[in-house]
């Protein structure tokens, strides 16, 4: 279902972000189950958080749930720092055929954050 949304710096969108003129954009809420996969590119999973909230952890279920449903899966995750509670950050990727395992900056599908700042640094 879209969601129409805006805000004093302008709106963001399927479309990407438009000016402050008062142009409206849309956006779509994912909801379980309801997932369409293009049969030409990769859905895209951003996982963010800090140390110890289970980034990697979730990354792992997604990653095991849609090769369970036959799709190709590339997984990266980057915790340097995580045992500080230091950014931590999992890609997944899946789809019929899948390249790379890293998510492109702007190309995610979904950003799943467990942190609020990282949800603002990623967004």
């Amino acid at each position: 279902m879209p969601e129409k949304t805006e805000g004093a710096q302008g709106t963001k969108g399927a479309e990407g972000t438009k000016g402050a003129e008062g142009t409206q954009g849309t956006s779509t809420l994912v909801r379980a189950g309801e997932i369409h996969l293009s049969p030409l590119s990769p859905f895209n999973v951003l996982l963010v958080g800090v140390g110890g909230q289970g980034i990697v952890l979730a990354g792992d279920l997604i990653a095991g749930a849609a090769l369970a449903d036959g799709l190709d899966v590339k997984k990266s995750e980057i915790h340097g720092m995580s045992q500080r509670g230091g950014s931590v950050t999992s890609h997944v990727r899946f789809g019929p055929e899948v390249f790379s395992p890293v998510v492109g900056e702007g190309f995610a599908d979904l950003l799943l954050a467990f942190e609020r700042l990282e949800a603002m640094r990623y967004a």
